[in-house]
Parts: structure tokens; sequence; C-alpha cells
């Protein structure tokens, strides 16, 4: 901010003396461009609509993957895929086609999610990544299309030299949109371009931003442009000049449908209006009434464009026979499918390793109270999807915890007994952004071989979040022993979610307590990260523990994966944590843990009392809610998330 204010003064003397309201213009508007509010989230809210890796569309099976892919400046891109799964009848002679999605500013890759419904049931995959400085990928700073396109042809490249898709296109929005048609400049094999609500020209737009929204007066537009140009060349390394698509369409053959809202009032309709009489190639252009920026697009607009993709494509040769020509019937009549997928059956969940199963069932046919709770947390993480992949954290990264042998077979894991209400103290380090933590635990009361309830802190440089999953055992197997198969995770209940803004490589001090009553308090560098009130777990008939006082078994996992998403070996330096233990001295109070409103995203120099931001950042706030309206995760999502992800009988509801 000083460099800022030097800046401003350098070209514009006086006018931050005689007015902060200019610099604090200059500030959010380049804000706005380069650094907007970063949405996160947590491993359940990527995992919501589609919480199994296989399932099924109509009847397309599908599987969801994820994986990551490093961009020329080495920074790491978080990718989902997800693709049909083809007959072995067909095998390699079947074509494969993707559609890639670029979410916008301020955006995140769960923004595209919902086209999986629309081109699965067609035969066709779906990607969609996190762009640098945005969701879960690494990097600081956004460019609005100048460093995104290369992200994008990163993730091209992987798509079809590692997964072998030959046909591709792409669907963009905003900046999406912008980075979708600078890039199909110098990529003619894509085989068409969707781009929704666009810019022509960057500079244009600030200068329109500047104008409308921040109303700087007229003589002030230009000196002040020059001021966010230079600041911007500074921070992120990019010339404002150099984001023109423009510039670009004029060399561009891809086939390319605009898509605009005529009640867009950020990016004027004028804007995509431009880039069709000056594109090159074929290029058509729907307005959409009543749209506006950020509003939702109407199912018949979403189904022309996924109609001008699968021409562009040339897939109607390749179209499932039998469903994937209905789904293509249907788009061609303007509608969408309500509901296109059904629960999971039980021969699609993937069976659960035999030698997991085995040491699983071995545990919760002990007769010792800490055995039973690690057979629950295992099974937890065995059947419920959100928690596939997690291994435990051995014992080499803490001197001061308890051991006990690993519930993987392999190494001692992290362990701690002790009764509630419960203080656990520690220190962590994250290697990487993709990192994640969790601190799991089983109170004896709660556990025994039928069922029970285990209960979960995640953390990562992003997101702290607290759940609670429910266990029980299935209809019919009364009156036999216990086996890891009889077990079906009935609920996955989130009961808070908190953004953060952790470094990596730096270590922090982490603190949770857990109440004798279920309410429990996450704490990272003396702020409260995350709270939730008591958790309605019934005391199982036949519990592990009949003592008044309650026993509370806590283990450490984390979820690792290399650059191509796979798993890690066991060497690989993971989350780095400390951690000790002891009684709370009293009870968790239960009224600083209100589920209100959400706690805005801090940074841990943070001071202990928050004071109000100061002008600069309000205005920021203020410009980015004008500019983009509702975030993709609004208060309305943390809502919906809340609400839970339900699992009968073993079966997912993939339906969205």
């Amino acid at each position: 901010m000083d460099s800022l204010r030097e800046k401003t003064e350098e070209l514009l003397p006086g006018i931050g003396d005689s007015d902060p309201h200019w610099t604090a213009s200059i500030f959010a508007v380049w804000n706005l461009i380069i650094r907007p509010p970063r949405t996160r989230y947590s491993r359940l809210e990527l995992l919501q609509d589609f919480p199994a890796a296989r399932f099924r569309l109509l009847d397309q099976l599908a599987h969801r993957r994820h994986f990551h892919v490093t961009n020329p400046r080495g920074i790491p891109l978080a990718c989902t895929v997800f693709e049909p799964i083809v007959p072995v009848s067909l095998g390699a002679e079947q074509e494969r086609a993707c559609i890639v999605y670029c979410h916008g500013n301020g955006s995140c890759r769960l923004a595209g999610f919902r086209l999986a419904r629309v081109f699965l049931p067609l035969g066709i995959a779906l990607c969609c990544f996190d762009f640098a400085g945005s969701g879960m990928s690494g990097g600081e700073y956004v460019s609005l299309g100048y460093y995104e396109r290369d992200d994008l042809g990163s993730v091209i490249d992987h798509l079809r030299n590692e997964l072998g898709f030959a046909r591709i296109g792409l669907w963009g929005y905003s900046m999406g949109a912008v980075t979708t048609l600078m890039h199909a400049a110098r990529d003619p094999s894509l085989a068409g371009v969707v781009a929704d609500s666009p810019f022509c020209d960057l500079w244009t737009l600030i200068k329109e931003v500047c104008f409308h929204f921040v109303r700087l007066p007229s003589l002030l537009v230009a000196p002040v442009l020059q001021v966010i140009r230079l600041v911007i060349q500074q921070k992120a390394g990019f010339d404002i000049c150099d984001v023109s698509p423009q510039a670009h369409v004029g060399n561009s053959f891809v086939p390319a449908l605009f898509l605009h809202g005529e009640q867009d009032v950020f990016v004027t309709p004028a804007h995509s209006e431009r880039l069709r009489q000056a594109y090159c190639g074929e290029a058509q252009r729907l307005t959409m009434p009543n749209a506006s920026h950020a509003s939702n697009r109407a199912d018949k607009f979403i189904a022309r464009a996924a109609v001008f993709l699968v021409r562009a494509l040339r897939w109607e040769s390749f179209l499932p026979t039998g469903s994937g020509e209905r789904a293509f019937a249907e788009l061609e009549a303007g509608r969408l499918l309500g509901r296109v997928g059904g629960a999971q059956r039980r021969d699609e969940i993937p069976a659960m390793p035999a030698e997991v199963a085995t040491r699983i069932t071995r545990f919760l046919q002990s007769k010792e109270p800490q055995n039973i709770c690690s057979g629950l947390l295992q099974a937890a993480l065995s059947i419920c999807p959100p928690y596939r992949g997690a291994e435990f954290l051995s014992s080499g990264f803490s001197s001061s915890v308890g051991a006990s042998p690993s519930p993987c077979g392999r190494r001692r894991s992290i362990h701690r007994t002790t009764s509630c209400p419960a203080r656990f103290m520690g220190q962590v380090t994250f290697p990487d952004h993709q990192a994640e933590l969790g601190l799991c635990w089983v109170r004896s009361a709660h556990a025994s071989a039928d069922g029970g309830g285990v209960e979960c802190a995640l953390l990562s440089t992003s997101v702290a979040s607290l759940t609670s999953v429910a266990l029980a055992r299935r209809a019919g197997g009364a009156g036999r022993a216990v086996s890891a198969g009889d077990l079906q995770c009935t609920s996955v209940e989130p009961k808070d979610v908190g953004t953060l803004s952790l470094e990596v490589g730096r270590p922090y001090d982490i603190v949770l307590i857990v109440g004798s009553s279920g309410v429990v308090e996450l704490q990272v560098d003396g702020r409260t990260v995350a709270c939730a009130s008591a958790t309605a777990l019934p005391c199982q008939v036949g519990a592990a523990s009949s003592s008044s006082v309650q026993e509370l078994h806590l283990w450490i996992v984390q979820w690792k994966q290399n650059a191509a998403g796979g798993d890690v070996d066991d060497d690989a330096i993971g989350v780095q944590l400390h951690l000790d233990s002891a009684p709370a001295e009293q009870e968790p109070d239960v009224a600083t843990f209100s589920l209100g409103p959400r706690r805005r995203p801090i940074s841990i120099a943070d001071e202990a009392t928050p004071a109000e931001p100061p002008l600069e950042e309000r205005m920021a706030e203020t410009l980015a809610t004008l500019c983009f309206g509702r975030p993709v995760l609004s208060s309305a999502s943390r809502a919906h998330l809340r609400s839970g992800i339900y699992f009968e009988d073993g079966a997912v509801d993939c339906s969205i």
C-alpha cells in the first residue's frame, strides 16, 4: 500500500492529501483486477455433488479424479476431470473428447461442476481447474487472461499427452472466457470455444469501472489508469495493455459462440459484439434477456452452448446409443435433464481392499475400547468418500505424542487417549497448499462394534472445518460377529467451515478443545477458526466405555498427492506436526460457538482484537461485490453445505 501511495503522489501530486478517497479508489481497482476475493473451499465442498469417485449419470458410468499440473511459472494447478467409463469392448478404438471449463475472476473450479450432468451422458469428459491465484492452486495474483492462458495450455497438454483426449473444446466465463479466446488464437487444433461474458480489452474495461463504479471524474481517469498500470506491473509482472482479446481474435479460426447477459453492467454486451465483429473464424453470438454478469444462466442457453460444442467436436456419431442420443435430443430442444443420476448401485462402489477389511474387522471384534474406536475411524476413512485416501501421520514427526501400532499396519501412528474435556496443543507446518491435516477422534461412549460417531477437524492452508461422521451396522447383521462389510456410513454432517490464509513452510500453533458435551473449538495461533456446538451422536448400546468419565481417542491423518495426482511414496514429506494433550481445565464456553455469519478470512498477523478494515479494503470489498455479484460459495451455499451428505445402505446420490 505504501508503494501505491508513493506512485500516486508521483503521478498525481497532492491528490492523496486532498482526499484519501482517490488513493483508496486506485487500490480498490487494482485489487479487483489481480487480487479479488479468493474462493476457498473444503474437501467436503469439493466432493459435495459427486462424493463417490465412480458414479452413474443416466446409463453412463463415469468416474472423477483430482490431479495437479504445473504451469510454466512452476505454480501447481488443482484440477478435476470427470470421465465417461469406456466399455472394454471398445477399448482404444473409442474416440475421446473433453470440455475444459475456465472459471471467472474470484471464482474456482467448482463453478464448472454443474456441466458434468450435461456432457457426461453424451460420452464427453469435463475438466475443471483452479487458475493460479485462485481456489486451491498456488500463486498469489491473477492476471485476467495474461498468465491464465499458459495455465490453460498446461492443462490441455496434460489432457492430450497423459490422458489421451484428442478432441478438446473450451467453455469460459468472464476471465475464463478471455483466457479461452487468447489461447485459441495460438492453438488451432481446438474444436470450439464458448465464451460467456468476455471483455474485449482490459484497458477499456478498467476505464469503464473507474468511471461507472468508482465514479472518478473524467479528467482523473487517464492518470489513474497509468497508476494502476504501473502498480500491476510492479506487483504481478504483466502490462494491462497486453490483455486484449480483441487483438488476438483476428488470428483465430476456432469456431466460437459468444454469450452475454443483456443486463450486464460490469462487462457490457458491447464488449462481446466487438469481439464477434473482429473474429476471423466462425462466430455466433447470443444475448440472454434479464441476465446480469453474475446471474444464473437459463437452461436453454446452457443447452444451446452444449449443442454448439458437440457439433464443433463432430461428436454426433460417437454419442452413446440410446441414453446419449436421448440426452442430445433434449439439449437440441433447449432442455436440461432435471434428474440425470440416481443412487449409486452397491456393485459400483469400489470394494474395500481385503487386507484393510481384515484389519478393521479385527479391531471391531476386539474388547479393547481403543481398538474399537480405531476400527470405527478406519471404517469411516475407507467407506466415506470425502475421506478416502487418508493416511495416518506417523510418530516420526513427533517426540511428544504417545504412539500406538499403526492402524495402517506399517508405521506407528500418532495416537492420544485422554478424558473430556480435552485440550490438544501442537505446531503444524504445511509443505504446500494441497496438503491437508485431519485430527480425528472417537469417544468411547459413542463407539461399539455396531457403529458410532467419528469427529474430525480438518485443516489446510486455506480452510478449517469441523465435521461428524455417523456409522451404523446394516440391517440383517445382528446375531453374528461384526465385520468391516457390515458397517455403512449414514451421514456426514459439516458443523462449521472457516477460511484461512496460511503460509507454506511456516510453523503455526494449533489448539483443539473438545468439551464433554460435544462442544469443539479449533484455534490457529490463538485465533478461533472453526467452532461447533454439541454433536448429536447417541451413546451406543454396549459401548466400549460405560464410565462416567468420557474417554477420547484421537489420531492424526493427512492427505497427500504428488504432482500427477497419485499416491505418494511412504518416504515423501507431508504435513509436519508436533502435538501434546492434556485435560482441559474447564469446559469450552458454549456462548462463543455461534454458528452465525462467516468470519472474514484471517491472516495470522491480524491483531487479537480485529479493528475495522481500512478505507482501502472496505472500498475493495464494495467494488468486488458490485462487479462480481454474489460469490460462488455464498452464505446460501454454506447453509446448503450444513445440510450434510447422506448415504443410505452404501448408496451415493450423484444427482445434481
